[in-house]
């Protein structure tokens, strides 16, 4: 009898759907970023406002320095 899988598992295969089944590779990216804040989060044992609080941080924080690598190429 299969067992219900721990929320961690289930996670990582609901945000690997996601990953797989994004229509651009910029949308799978931010994917990726959610799922790893998510998984950061629940090492900390927070809940999930404090993984998207963390995925805000870090995206603009990504966002922030592909702007300055942006500018060095100019």
């Amino acid at each position: 009898m299969p067992t219900k899988p721990t929320r961690r598992k289930a996670r990582k295969a609901r945000f690997h759907a996601r990953i797989a089944g994004a229509p651009t590779t910029k949308e799978a990216f931010h994917e990726a970023i959610r799922y790893l804040t998510a998984e950061l989060a629940d090492v900390h044992n927070a809940d999930e406002a404090e993984g998207d609080r963390l995925y805000t941080h870090y995206a603009a924080e990504l966002r922030s320095s592909g702007d300055d690598v942006n500018r060095q190429r100019r």
